[in-house]
């Protein structure tokens, strides 16, 4: 591993690690290595500070992560990020800064909590994160993360808890968790044609169950082995992103407040829980009290749905391409 500039801070030391050389502590290429620096501090408790500035270049085409949120901007100032790529980049963050090493441990995001979204993340800004860990135990990690602006001013906080194995260790034998299939009455096609984000970040293909009385929802989404994002996600083992599976929240209440609009009626916030599986029912993603911001006809606004709140996700398996996972939403509430 190459030697990297070391200074004492307190009874620790910092590792600064740039460009490169995290690709020695995380598996992410090409446009998911959403991080440009970062300092860790190997102290009691140890902490990340990192810094990303996103942009589109043959680099990194960070472009794809964001989307277009005012009508009447012309320019880059109308671009904002996707808000579940605000916790991955908190997530890329804690991995790095877990100390860990990639060529012995394998690093895996597992869960989400206490998630709040206070300002948008416009394209190349300069941003921080601040990661402090809370807990580690065994192989498993948790840590407090907040995105700032160069100012100060917090942009999004939650906490992260991640897990590592041994490379060469034998994987324990585990048994999936088990969820309840939706009812399957209908085959309607999801949208992809507004033009706030790239159609490539939707992650919904059908709606296979709507009831807008009880507010019940279940849509279906199969992930292409043509994603532009399977080859940094992981390079020879390609593995949906946890974020996306969390997006497809706000995907889907976009639809039920558009469904609802020709009713009428315009819900500022749809709230409620999520659990996202295969059409074999093994769960993969459990979601709990999100809160997601609608915005519909509100000028300077396109309309579109963003996240704003999520108390719980816990990511139960993978999802590589070519299979289907079904979306469900439950407990839902407008404001």
């Amino acid at each position: 591993m190459a030697d990297r500039e070391v200074v004492k801070v307190g009874e620790g030391k910092i590792k600064k690690i740039k460009g490169d050389q995290i690709h020695e502590y995380i598996p992410h290429r090409f446009e998911n290595l959403l991080i440009d620096e970062i300092d860790v501090y190997d102290e009691t408790p140890r902490k990340g500070i990192l810094h990303v500035t996103l942009k589109n270049c043959a680099a990194t085409h960070h472009a794809l992560f964001f989307k277009n949120k005012f009508f009447n901007k012309k320019d880059d100032t109308n671009l904002v990020i996707l808000v579940p790529f605000m916790v991955e980049i908190l997530a890329l963050g804690s991995l790095v800064s877990s100390g860990f090493p990639l060529d012995t441990y394998l690093g895996l995001f597992a869960s989400i909590s206490h998630f709040k979204k206070m300002r948008d993340i416009y394209f190349r800004e300069r941003i921080t994160g601040v990661l402090i860990e809370k807990n580690r135990k065994g192989g498993i990690v948790s840590c407090k993360g907040m995105l700032q602006t160069e100012s100060g001013k917090t942009i999004a906080e939650a906490e992260l808890s991640a897990f590592f194995l041994k490379k060469d260790s034998e994987p324990k034998s585990s048994t999936k968790k088990m969820g309840t299939l939706p009812p399957f009455s209908s085959l309607f096609p999801f949208d992809k044609e507004f033009f706030f984000k790239d159609p490539s970040m939707y992650t919904v293909d059908y709606i296979i169950h709507w009831d807008l009385n009880t507010l019940s929802w279940s849509g279906m989404y199969r992930y292409p082995a043509t994603h532009p994002l399977i080859k940094g996600h992981f390079p020879g083992n390609p593995i949906m992103m946890g974020v996306m599976q969390w997006m497809a929240v706000e995907d889907a209440c976009f639809w039920i407040a558009m469904e609802l609009k020709k009713q009428n009626k315009t819900p500022r916030y749809i709230s409620g829980d999520a659990e996202l599986m295969k059409d074999t029912g093994i769960l993969t993603a459990e979601i709990r009290q999100f809160k997601v911001r609608i915005y519909l006809d509100e000028p300077p606004y396109l309309n579109q749905a963003e996240l704003v709140e999520t108390q719980k996700i816990v990511f139960r398996d993978f999802v590589v391409p070519n299979e289907t996972i079904l979306i469900s939403l439950f407990n839902v509430t407008l404001e």
